[in-house]
């Protein structure tokens, strides 16, 4: 393998498979086989409710999240000409969003109240690609990593 390349154990532990380094927009990024899962909820802010949602989220719904076995990333988005809204988190794995999905979401949901209206739409995805881990050209891999 060149310089750009090192090894660390995916998936199977037994394993080891090469990640790939590319550059996308003049920034490196490691893609690599992942063992993700992802939830996207779609719904609906109540009007002029954004600035409120994102307070709302970073404040009660973001801290809950990080206490949750598995849970990695989440990002929202929300289109400036509508009301309509989409958050995605990503898991480890299926069981630890699907206990989530069971003992706390139904929290944020009676949080989110206040902003959002109607019931959100829940969809669940796994993992095809992600450029999740950012690494430089030729460096080691992020610390805790395992290297064969």
């Amino acid at each position: 393998m060149g310089e750009n390349s090192f090894y660390r154990r995916v998936k199977s532990p037994a394993i080891c498979q090469p990640l790939q380094v590319v550059e996308v927009g003049g920034h490196v990024r490691v893609v690599e086989e992942v063992d993700m899962f992802a939830r996207q909820v779609s719904f609906q802010l109540k009007s002029n409710m954004l600035p409120d949602y994102t307070r709302t989220f970073e404040s009660e719904i973001l801290p809950l999240l990080r206490k949750q076995k598995g849970f990695e990333d989440e990002i929202t988005l929300s289109n400036p000409g509508s009301l309509d809204a989409i958050a995605i988190s990503l898991w480890e794995n299926k069981a630890n969003a699907e206990a989530y999905d069971t003992n706390t979401y139904p929290e944020v949901l009676k949080t989110l109240a206040k902003v959002i209206d109607g019931t959100p739409k829940v969809q669940t995805f796994e993992a095809v690609t992600t450029t999740i881990h950012h690494v430089a050209v030729g460096a080691p891999p992020p610390r805790g990593t395992r290297v064969c």
